[in-house]
């Protein structure tokens, strides 16, 4: 599971580096990408939140036990 977190975080920083070079090269060579920018911002959203939603939950179990 701890691979797949690592995973999950390069690639998380992997769409967040070529949507800001989408978003930055768009304007200056008139490309049409507000379709692919938003659709990869909901990717990061979706894996963002598992990310989190994850860690919450451990650390919700980690203090029952401990509690």
């Amino acid at each position: 599971m701890e691979r797949f977190k690592k995973i999950i975080k390069y690639v998380l920083n992997g769409l967040a580096i070529a949507n800001a070079l989408l978003m930055g090269l768009s304007p200056i060579w008139g490309w049409p990408t507000e379709r692919v920018a938003e659709s990869i911002m909901i990717v990061i959203g979706v894996m963002s939140v598992y990310l989190l939603g994850d860690k919450g939950y451990a650390t919700y179990k980690k203090g029952i036990k401990n509690g």
